[in-house]
């Protein structure tokens, strides 16, 4: 609700291209090191059309005129740039059509993939990479009732993973389908417009310590008018929507917190519009409009620490449908390439969904081991309950001595490796995997291998 995307870049020519044309973007920006190139080819008849491009970019730590702290690992300690912005990202496409009297076939393919740093934690870093195919075609031949008919296929595969220090952690993958059918019928009644299907399908896993949300499939069906009536003062349209959805959560294989369910809901919306022509150069819009949405998976079964959001993420699987209503009224004055126009709306919603602070305080949090307070360095999302956490990697016997058996210890070094062949033998674990090593201060003065690690004393 509330905002629309034009995401028209041409990757399947709709139009045939007389010729060959290109373009090339070269970039340099002094405030992160940025260097960039952009390249783009399209060429084509009056029967097949191609485009293919491609981009290439990488910036480095964004300066600042102050003196920051920075703890990523090889990098100075204070220095005036933001610590952990940098990125790297490239991607590209091609994508190519066939035409002919009555309509065209075209299909795409494009990648993006990018590596950046999360200012939030200096030696975190994000692995994306989004690959996309896509079909589209049109046929204008006169069937009975319709005109012409027009389908999209798309196929999305998103996949994220989280590093610390270099060692992958948590890894997100969404996986979507996207069908659209769309009619345009003959005029009648005085009445133009096109009728249509629409079907998605969308799979979403978290696997890692800092999953926000379990595993989910959510799927969608809509069927869709649109109609617009012509008059000598202008025109007035009118459209509908009703939607059939399922959002269904999984759970999870690694932790027991997520709620697994699933919950179906009913989407309806309708709107209405009309331009007045007041002059051959002014004319006013009015748009009244009707939307109900069906909440998200994470806004259902979230349940967990979000990184991009610094937050401990608790959805609601009593949710309803989100609600809204909107007017708006616009004048808008147009003569020959120079154009003005200014707009008004205003919007009401019921069950409105959204990211909000719960009430609780900090201290209520911390108190729950949902936040970890570290002196001189802030608040942190816990990813563990801290006391289990310590008993269980850091203990010095065994589980059958009780709460004596616990010992009295300091941290005085911990950090990630991959295992050589010494320690390796003695965690059982192949060569090469990662295990903790921690350096401790045992008031016992004794000292033994800690699971997934080493210890000393």
């Amino acid at each position: 609700m509330g905002g629309v995307v034009n995401v028209i870049d041409n990757r399947i020519p709709r139009e045939p291209l007389d010729g060959v044309t290109g373009k090339v973007d070269l970039g340099l920006a002094s405030g992160n090191r940025e260097r960039s190139a952009a390249a783009m080819v399209e060429g084509g008849n009056d029967r097949y059309a191609l485009h293919v491009d491609g981009f290439k970019r990488r910036t480095g730590d964004v300066n600042v005129p102050v003196s920051l702290p920075c703890e990523k690992t090889g990098a100075s300690p204070q220095a005036s740039r933001i610590c952990n912005s940098a990125s790297d990202a490239q991607g590209g496409a091609v994508g190519g059509s066939l035409f002919w009297d009555k309509g065209y076939l075209g299909a795409s393919a494009a990648t993006y993939q990018t590596t950046y740093g999360t200012v939030a934690e200096d030696n975190v870093t994000i692995g994306m990479r989004s690959n996309r195919y896509a079909l589209e075609g049109e046929l204008r031949v006169p069937f009975v009732f319709i005109q012409s008919i027009k389908g999209q296929f798309s196929h999305s595969d998103y996949a994220h993973t989280e590093y610390e220090s270099g060692v992958a952690g948590t890894r997100f993958t969404n996986q979507g389908n996207d069908l659209r059918l769309e009619a345009r019928h003959e005029r009648f009644a005085g009445l133009e417009g096109v009728i249509g299907l629409q079907a998605e399908t969308g799979r979403f896993a978290a696997l890692g310590e800092e999953a926000f949300a379990p595993m989910s499939r959510s799927s969608s069906q809509a069927l869709f008018i649109h109609e617009e009536l012509p008059t000598s003062w202008g025109k007035l349209s009118a459209g509908a929507r009703t939607e059939s959805v399922t959002v269904r959560s999984l759970g999870s294989t690694e932790t027991t917190r997520f709620e697994s369910g699933e919950r179906r809901f009913n989407p309806h919306s309708a709107a209405l519009g009309a331009l007045y022509k007041l002059s051959p150069t002014w004319q006013m819009t009015g748009n009244l409009a009707y939307t109900e949405r069906a909440p998200k998976d994470y806004e259902l079964f979230a349940n967990g620490p979000h990184m991009a959001t610094v937050a401990w993420e608790t959805g609601d699987s009593s949710l309803g449908k989100e609600r809204s209503t909107s007017a708006e009224l616009g004048l808008q004055w147009k003569q020959g390439a120079h154009q003005a126009s200014v707009n008004a709306y205003q919007t009401r919603f019921r069950n409105y969904i959204g990211l909000t602070a719960s009430g609780r305080t900090l201290d209520e949090l911390a108190a729950e081991h949902m936040l970890l307070r570290r002196q001189g360095k802030g608040t942190f999302v816990a990813t563990h309950h801290e006391a289990r956490v310590r008993y269980r990697f850091l203990r010095l016997a065994a589980d059958d001595e009780g709460e004596a058996g616990r010992a009295e210890s300091r941290i005085l070094e911990c950090r990630r490796l991959r295992a050589p062949a010494e320690i390796a033998r003695a965690l059982d674990a192949p060569v090469g995997r990662v295990a903790a090593a921690l350096l401790e201060l045992s008031l016992t003065g004794r000292a033994e291998l800690l699971p997934g690690g080493l210890a000393s004393s």
